[in-house]
């Protein structure tokens, strides 16, 4: 690292304080040189503007703030970008992928027998042997058989080798950069760039590890400016375990300021930060108005009692933006929450948005393009023929369609569809005929109902059906096929149409694989499509003056008044670590040492597990609660996380369900349905 670079580690907490005191110290004013500040992720920039500007009064305007990404764009956009085409999406490399294997089935089966998640396990690995840096040639060049002991592990490890030179060869075909080319092309011009060079210092912030490819970049910039790192870090603490070897071999010998101090200033837990991971180390009482420890029975209860606490907190004068809702994954929470906040009236900011497919427009889009792949079930048809989207239907023919649906019998199969409609369609229907029979008055389905439900369907069995085709024919007969059958109502909210231009991004995205050069079939095309909208979100509403819910990793480097802890359960929070079984840690390690590339190992996954637990407990300042499930929904017991375990052991209070927590009962059904 370069002789310019200044290392300030420590808890966050104290870090907060130097970083915005330097600011402060330099604070660039019009004309001067700016700054540039580079924070791990655009969560992280943002909190970072907000302690500058709003709680410590600071000019931002000569403060640049960029992530790691947009800080290697911004450098290639000044001193010229490599050659070639940038194609970020993920299902695009994962189709390169698949045609790599394709071609050299290393692993085992053509395209029809393997797993469809292979593509993405595969790029996984080489995702990480690209972002270490590692090229094949120079593997078998310095090492050749050397550097793997085990005949079966050093196999392995040269038949994904052989997938990584295949698939760099294979976008170099297409004309497609590597995802790692920005961040390369970032360090190779950074010396040479007149953008960067203008800057008085660089300040990074939060990065307590970097790939090998990053930690590149960073010695590019810091070798071009004078800059500061920021550093999560205290020497010796269990909790910072994951942090010591990139502290020890890439940060060794730089000029540091360790700012670190025992007692665990500025937080909730105080000295108790201290003994967290270290049985050894005796536990310091944590007053009950700083830590709560409650239990609850299933994730509803749990999100009703951070409702309950957040409103409880509120009342007491604290600012709603001053409180967090902290999970390992928020995912499995977000409904929960959306539904007791909103209960309380407590108002909640979920941040980066809810799964797209929770909108009923999205839903339903990927309903229609897949009727013919499932079958028509005939569930999800009635679900369509009832949708407020289902277009060119009047709902009284979509009651009859439903109705005649249930008189038929049809439950799925293509079979049933052809076998019990299409006989029917020439006449009307009657669904009641024991009535006429008794002279009673039944009910007809009109023949042309009948006909309108048949002609609907074959129409999309025809449309959804064809030899493979360019994927922007594809995407072109899918957006006719969903401009013919959903629409937007006059009224469209402006999450509807957030939802609907979702859908047609998506579309558009894969209208771009035609760079691969091969026609697609309906069923590659629909998996990529499902893929698109099961990694998307949307909007969730909610606003920066609410209650913050985010996960462990967002929450990294934030600060709150009071912070509440979702999830402290086995397998939720710590999360269960697996090793990679395509690129295993023993080769990973080989890799390493005595490799030189900088790659981690999955297994160091559980000291990164321990890092995240003890930010997200120091990220409140005068208030933490700790919630756990003691069953689930169904009543089945929940086993407590060690952490938490951990956690009360060093804050002195009695172990989850032995009496020191405060067990919250259901709340009635009804008002969380």
């Amino acid at each position: 690292m370069s002789g310019r670079l200044q290392v300030v580690s420590g808890p966050f907490e104290a870090l907060e304080d130097a970083f915005a005191a330097r600011v402060a110290e330099l604070k660039p004013g019009p004309g001067e040189p700016p700054l540039l500040v580079v924070a791990p992720s655009r969560a992280l920039a943002d909190r970072l503007e907000r302690l500058l500007a709003v709680e410590r009064g600071l000019p931002l305007l000569n403060v640049h703030f960029h992530t790691f990404r947009s800080l290697a764009a911004a450098i290639c956009e000044d001193a010229g970008f490599p050659d070639g085409a940038f194609v970020s999406d993920p299902d695009f490399h994962d189709a390169v992928v698949d045609l790599v294997l394709d071609e050299a089935p290393i692993y085992g089966a053509a395209r029809d027998l393997r797993p469809r998640a292979l593509a993405s396990s595969v790029r996984a690995s080489l995702r990480d042997l690209v972002d270490a840096g590692v090229d094949p040639r120079q593997v078998a060049d310095s090492f050749g058989d050397e550097l793997l002991r085990d005949e079966a592990e050093r196999e392995r490890l040269v038949a994904l080798l052989s997938v990584l030179a295949a698939y760099e060869a294979k976008l170099a075909s297409l004309g497609v950069l590597p995802p790692s080319a920005l961040v390369e092309a970032a360090a190779a011009r950074a010396g040479e760039s007149r953008w960067l060079a203008g800057f008085r210092e660089a300040l990074y912030y939060g990065f307590y590890d970097l790939t090998g490819l990053q930690a590149d970049a960073f010695e590019a910039v810091t070798s071009a400016l004078p800059a500061r790192l920021y550093f999560p870090y205290r020497r010796g603490h269990p909790a910072f375990r994951f942090v010591d070897d990139f502290f020890a071999v890439k940060l060794a010998g730089r000029p540091a300021q360790d700012l670190s101090r025992p007692g665990g200033a500025g937080t909730a837990l105080g000295p108790a930060l201290d003994a967290l991971f270290d049985p050894a180390a005796p536990p310091a009482r944590v007053p009950e108005e700083r830590l709560a420890v409650v239990s609850a029975s299933g994730a509803r209860d749990e999100a009703w009692a951070a409702a309950k606490e957040a409103a409880h907190l509120a009342a007491a004068g604290v600012p709603c933006a001053e409180i967090a809702v902290i999970a390992r994954v928020l995912e499995p929470y977000r409904a929960a929450l959306s539904d007791a906040f909103a209960e309380e009236g407590v108002p909640l900011d979920l941040g980066a948005g809810e799964p797209l497919l929770r909108r009923p427009l999205a839903r339903a889009a990927l309903d229609l393009l897949t009727l013919r792949r499932r079958d028509f079930p005939a569930r999800t048809v009635e679900d369509l023929c009832a949708s407020p989207y289902f277009a060119g239907v009047r709902p009284a023919r979509a009651a009859n369609w439903r109705r005649l649906i249930e008189h038929l019998g049809v439950r799925a199969g293509w079979l049933q569809w052809r076998g019990k409609l299409e006989p029917r369609v020439g006449a009307p229907v009657e669904l009641q005929p024991r009535r006429v029979a008794e002279g009673r008055p039944g009910f007809e389905v009109p023949a042309a109902d009948a006909a309108a439900l048949w002609d609907f369907l074959s129409g999309t069995r025809d449309a959804l059906g064809g030899p493979p085709a360019a994927w922007s024919e594809r995407a072109a007969q899918a957006r006719a096929l969903l401009s013919a059958r959903l629409a937007l109502p006059d009224d469209a909210s402006a999450e509807e149409r957030a939802a609907w231009d979702a859908v047609g991004r998506a579309l558009d995205e894969l209208a771009a694989f035609d760079r691969l050069g091969v026609p697609c079939a309906w069923e590659d095309f629909l998996d990529a499509f499902e893929r698109k909208l099961v990694r998307a979100s949307a909007p969730a509403g909610g606003g920066s003056l609410g209650v913050r819910a985010l996960d462990a990793m967002d929450a990294r480097g934030h600060r709150f008044r009071a912070a509440i802890l979702l999830g402290l359960k086995e397998k939720l929070f710590p999360r269960q670590v697996q090793e990679d079984p395509i690129l295993r840690d023993s080769a990973r390690a080989a890799l390493r040492h005595p490799g030189g590339w900088w790659i981690g190992r999955k297994a160091a996954g559980h000291e990164e597990e321990r890092l995240l637990f003890y930010l997200a407990a120091a990220c409140a300042r005068e208030r933490l609660v700790l919630v756990y499930p003691r069953s689930d929904e169904s009543g089945r017991a929940e086993v407590p996380s060690t952490y938490l375990r951990e956690l009360c052991r060093a804050a002195g209070r009695p172990a989850p369900g032995e009496g020191g927590e405060r067990r919250v009962p259901r709340p009635p059904a009804e008002r969380l349905r």
